[in-house]
């Protein structure tokens, strides 16, 4: 208990102590509500809907692995300035996104077939970002990865557990704003809320796949090596 609550801690300090972290989700954040504000994801006969659908699908990935980049950076002593940083993720950017949204339309099917399924494979393919960032692996091979840093039903209820604690905060905030008449505030509420949740899941996502890595041994690197030839997408 003390080791997890150690490290949902050192996750909620971590964007507060470095002001790069900040900025990229702050600035993820507001790029996201600025491209979506024009259409909500309902709103399929208004003409801005593609352009909600287009920002969900591409601005997430970048940002993802800029900040998963900028973290490991810094977990491992190794600390990257932003430029850096960009031009390590470019590379990989297409396979995030064309990843992302197998990995979204995945669970999608599961929780509309039935709820467990949906979150069973939401928690089992979770690292395949961090897969593609930091080991470089294909798109398949990311996801081989993430399925065998969940393996065992203790690692998905840890995994769990801590995702709720992350989360717990937004959705105090989002519940403020959508039962109070904030107006404006709440609109900057939202953002703040996203920019942290962002922030949070992104660092604990990461903490927990280099403690897994330690773990799992030569087995990820050598799925992240057969990636690079034919399962790379």
């Amino acid at each position: 208990m003390r080791t997890m609550n150690t490290r949902i801690s050192s996750v909620f300090t971590l964007v507060f102590r470095h002001p790069l972290l900040l900025f990229v989700a702050v600035l993820f954040a507001v790029t996201l509500y600025v491209a979506s504000a024009q259409a909500g994801l309902d709103e399929i006969e208004n003409p801005w809907w593609i352009l909600t659908m287009g920002a969900l699908i591409l601005i997430p990935p970048f940002f993802d692995g800029l900040f998963i980049r900028l973290v490991h950076g810094l977990k491992t002593g190794k600390p990257l300035v932003l430029r850096a940083a960009i031009a390590s993720i470019l590379p990989c950017y297409g396979r995030l996104v064309m990843i992302g949204v197998l990995v979204s339309l995945g669970v999608l099917l599961g929780v509309s077939l039935f709820l467990v399924p949906g979150i069973y494979l939401g928690m089992r393919w979770i690292f395949y970002r961090q897969g593609i960032v930091l080991d470089g692996a294909g798109g398949v091979a990311s996801l081989r990865i993430s399925i065998e840093r969940t393996r065992g039903w203790r690692a998905i209820v840890s995994l769990i557990c801590s995702l709720a604690i992350v989360y717990t905060p937004t959705f105090i905030i989002v519940y403020a704003v959508l039962t109070l008449p904030l107006g404006r505030v709440g609109d900057v509420l939202v953002i703040a809320a996203s920019a942290l949740t962002f922030a949070w899941v992104n660092t604990l996502l990461t903490d927990l796949y280099l403690r897994t890595g330690a773990a799992t041994g030569e087995r990820g690197k050598e799925q992240s090596k057969e990636g690079g030839t034919d399962g790379r997408l």
